[in-house]
């Protein structure tokens, strides 16, 4: 998928653009973040679902559409629990993204551990 960086200070530009995603991302920049979210007129927050991740990126997805729904679906299809699914992130050595996003109720061993 193609992308473009902006600096533009609204989102004008996109009214007549199909939007998959809408990332904003600001290191360190949590409170701001927050304040971008709280920001948002309803009529455009129905509908869509906001993720933060990493201290630095706000995230606007379709509503119901983020990691932990997709991989909920790949294991229902591949006929696993949700548990081994993360499982297998972690032997991907993506421990960090399966621990903190998908399974937040299971304690996965982390580089730390």
């Amino acid at each position: 998928m193609d992308y473009k960086p902006t600096d533009e200070s609204t989102l004008d530009f996109l009214r007549d653009v199909p939007i998959t995603k809408v990332l904003y991302c600001i290191p360190n920049g949590m409170d701001e973040l927050r304040a971008i979210e709280r920001g948002i007129p309803s009529n455009l927050e129905a509908g869509t679902s906001t993720t933060f991740r990493s201290e630095r990126y706000l995230e606007f997805n379709p509503a119901g559409v983020d990691k932990g729904a997709g991989l909920r679906q790949l294991a229902e299809l591949l006929g696993i629990s949700l548990v081994q699914s993360c499982n297998l992130l972690v032997d991907s050595g993506i421990q960090g993204l399966a621990a903190d996003m998908l399974c937040p109720d299971t304690h996965l061993p982390t580089p730390a551990d």
